[in-house]
């Protein structure tokens, strides 16, 4: 007998519709939004948990995209397709539900805004079926009147069941507080600004190492890397105040050039590669907004007590999706990074490049030639490394502008020379570098590019001189042995006076001419020339 037999009513209430509450077009701009942008999970997997979602379909490609997102899986359409097939659920999941899916929103930039929505209505979804438990226990005279304890135990365990349903959806992690500071805490605190590299890195700020291709990026990183882990002066030039522990993640060079290329950094320093202590490398990447990656990354911070941390590239530890437009979905990524890092007392660098269509390649780089969305305003300093002038191919040496600046205030411009060597089986390369100040650099070349104007135009001048005395001499063995005056040379020669004068003066100099008279038509006598007859 059920509760509405026993009180001899039937139950009418229904939810408006008969439909529990539910917004189907905000779970489909959800997932959608998740299959067109990766990185819009990172938004809602602490906030939404598959059942919150009332469209069948719906909530199994929202589970099957959370353990993709657990398992380090790439969020791709045919790779979660393929996923569902395997698992039997194509039947409640079709192609087209999944195209209609990524179809219904044009930007995943609101994912956020749709999710709180989806929240909303299964919360409210449960509170409805509670009411409907409660309004039946409410009505259950029988029960009541015969067992009041078991009465009151099954109206305290509807509540306490419904409370924890709709508290467990909002994640479980400490209430968030805001640090505030009257005027006169903030003015009685100190604060200090701690440089790990004189003019170069502060502590506790996140970098941006970028450059150009092929501008030195991970060879410097790997000198940055053992000067800051040895306490020793980065490129010869700045202060390293103290030794730190340092993680390199570079993932792009391959162990066996970063091998050789550290070898020879730490012959330049006076030591052997295996001299160097407080640097630890690895070959692998972490991947951005990956759960497991970034478990992974804060317990390896921790366990091994780094304090800083170079991740080399960015482009191999961003998630594919194209995100390099977005700067929302990036600022997210690089965020969530920044937050692990300060978490574990780690300084961050990035290295990144620069973009490829810069007016000047060969100017110092500014912050806003660094690539992509969202990652000059993460830089709170950075590093920008540019060429000077044009790499010559097999010479080995490298001229580039240094370009160092952040917020806490340090600001400078060098001119960075590195002589390599180049490999040829035999002799063995190198790790020179040269520092100077920028308007030091820019002063040596226009000095340079003057004395090549000089020499160019004194080139052109002994050639014309070359020229001029050519033509006077072929001039003069016209008048075949004849004298001549000075202008009648000239006009015959066809050259302009100043340069005629000068190469005839040369002529002279060198004995061709020899003095003679020119009888005019009135019989007079005028100082004239006659080329020597061993010149003729």
């Amino acid at each position: 007998m059920t509760i509405a037999e026993r009180n001899g009513r039937p139950r009418t209430r229904r939810i408006d519709g008969g439909v529990p509450p539910h917004d189907a077009d905000a779970e489909r701009s959800v997932v959608g939004s998740i299959l067109i942008d990766a990185a819009a999970i990172e938004v809602v997997a602490g906030i939404l948990r598959p059942d919150d979602f009332y469209v069948v379909s719906c909530r199994r490609v929202y589970d099957e995209l959370l353990a993709m997102r657990r398992e380090g899986v790439p969020i791709d359409v045919q790779l979660l397709l393929g996923r569902l097939k395997a698992a039997g659920a194509d039947a409640i999941v079709s192609r087209t539900d999944i195209a209609e899916m990524a179809d219904c929103v044009p930007t995943a930039s609101n994912v956020g805004w749709y999710g709180q929505i989806v929240l909303q209505k299964a919360q409210l979804r449960r509170a409805h079926f509670a009411a409907f438990e409660v309004e039946a226990l409410a009505e259950d005279n029988y029960l009541a009147a015969n067992d009041p304890l078991a009465w009151r135990a099954r109206f305290k365990g509807v509540v306490e069941r419904v409370l924890g349903e709709n508290s467990a959806t909002v994640p479980a992690e400490p209430r968030l507080e805001y640090e505030l500071l009257d005027c006169s805490s903030l003015d009685s605190a100190e604060y200090e600004l701690e440089y790990l590299v004189d003019h170069v890195l502060v502590a506790g700020q996140p970098c941006i190492f970028a450059g150009g291709k092929k501008t030195l990026k991970t060879s410097l990183l790997i000198a940055l890397a053992m000067a800051l882990a040895m306490g020793l002066p980065f490129l010869g030039r700045f202060a390293v105040r103290r030794a730190a522990r340092v993680l390199m993640m570079t993932g792009e060079s391959g162990l066996a050039t970063i091998q050789e290329t550290a070898r020879r950094i730490a012959a330049a320093m006076g030591l052997s590669l295996g001299e160097v202590t407080g640097l630890i490398l690895s070959p692998q990447l972490p991947l951005f907004g990956n759960l497991l990656h970034m478990d992974a990354l804060r317990e390896t911070l921790k366990a091994n007590e780094i304090e800083v941390l170079i991740v080399d590239p960015a482009y191999l530890a961003m998630p594919t999706g194209g995100n390099e437009a977005s700067l929302f979905a990036m600022g997210a990524l690089l965020r969530a990074m920044a937050e692990i890092c300060q978490e574990c007392g780690v300084t961050f660098i990035l290295a990144h490049h620069t973009r490829k269509t810069i007016t000047d390649p060969f100017a110092p780089p500014e912050l806003e030639d660094i690539a992509w969305a969202g990652f000059n305003e993460f830089a709170r300093q950075w590093v920008l490394i540019g060429r000077r002038e044009r790499y010559e191919p097999g010479s080995g040496e490298h001229r580039l502008w240094l370009n160092a600046g952040g917020s806490a205030g340090h600001s400078s411009c060098w001119a960075l020379d590195v002589a390599e060597g180049v490999y040829d089986g035999h002799t063995p390369r190198q790790w020179q570098v040269s520092l100077k100040r920028a308007e030091e650099a820019r002063q040596e070349a226009e000095q340079r590019q003057e004395g090549a104007k000089d020499e160019k135009r004194r080139a052109t001048s002994a050639a014309h001189l070359e020229a001029d005395r050519k033509a006077i001499v072929a001039a003069a063995i016209k008048f075949k042995g004849e004298a001549f005056t000075f202008a009648k040379l000239r006009e015959r020669a066809g050259i302009q006076a100043q340069r005629f004068g000068a190469a005839f003066g040369s002529l002279s100099d060198d004995g061709l001419f020899v003095d003679s008279e020119v009888t005019g038509r009135n019989k007079q006598a005028y100082p004239g020339y006659r080329l020597k007859e061993s010149s003729e």
